[in-house]
């Protein structure tokens, strides 16, 4: 629901944004109706998280309309990181996120998952490399030693980064998610919707680790991100009408063959 929320207000911003109209009756009230269902539906499964990385998301998408933003859209990133380093200096000062948390209707132990990431890494795995991809879980050493209310997650991609592939691992992901990023801020030079979207979904991605596993999972989001991720593919060559066609490429690399026979 929350990929689908998430592209469903990027279809809005490009349409909106561009000189794209909406013709006929349904095709103009269908994706209203289709994003209230999202909205709906999110609400329904009561996911916080899910619901914050659909704001947030939703929100960096929207400033695309923004006259005040169009012309910054490579100050994003740059917001984003000033933003997070106060709310970090804040919190470590005021411990401001309690009452943000209390707003949301949860507490401090995020549903009872710090519990469950104390137990996950009080446990004896290697430090430095892990117990190997996606192995944790399947490694009966390891669940004889977990309560049973510990199921097959550890609902944070960090911690299970960390089980998977210990330092190594975190070295790894903080490696890709700068790649990642140093790409979308590249993109984001350009100011289409589309590199916005990417920022995006990077800034969904992040958040929705802390409670979720999604970081080398094949979750809706995490599939999402690998999009994000790669963003568009261009060709590097570009043939111009002076090129040779097609088909006159490949008759001359077959009379090259002929001559070599």
């Amino acid at each position: 629901v929350l990929v689908c929320g998430l592209v469903l207000v990027w279809d809005w911003a490009e349409r909106t944004s561009s000189a794209q109209t909406l013709r006929g009756r349904i095709e103009r009230y269908l994706l209203p109706t289709l994003l209230g269902m999202a909205v709906y539906l999110l609400y329904l499964c009561d996911s916080k998280t899910s619901m914050l990385c659909f704001v947030a998301g939703s929100l960096i998408i929207a400033s695309i309309r923004l006259p005040a933003f169009r012309q910054r859209f490579n100050r994003l990133s740059r917001y984003v990181l000033i933003g997070g380093t106060i709310f970090y200096l804040l919190e470590w000062q005021f411990k401001i996120s309690a009452p943000l948390l209390s707003v949301l209707g949860r507490d401090a132990t995020f549903t009872g998952r710090t519990e469950v990431w104390r137990v996950l890494l009080e446990l004896n795995t290697n430090r430095l490399h892990g117990t190997g991809f996606m192995s944790f879980w399947d490694d009966p050493f390891y669940q004889s030693q977990l309560p049973y209310w510990v199921a097959f997650s550890a609902h944070n991609g960090y911690v299970d980064i960390f089980l998977a592939g210990g330092v190594l691992g975190i070295i790894a992901l903080i490696i890709m998610v700068l790649g990642v990023s140093t790409k979308i801020n590249h993109a984001l030079n350009q100011g289409t919707t589309l590199a916005v979207f990417r920022f995006a979904v990077l800034l969904a991605m992040l958040i929705g680790n802390f409670s979720e596993s999604n970081f080398a999972c094949m979750t809706p989001l995490g599939f999402l991100f690998l999009i994000a991720a790669i963003g568009e593919v261009q060709p590097k060559y570009a043939w111009s009408e002076s090129s040779p066609s097609a088909s006159e490429r490949s008759a001359s690399q077959a009379d090259s063959v002929i001559e070599v026979r």
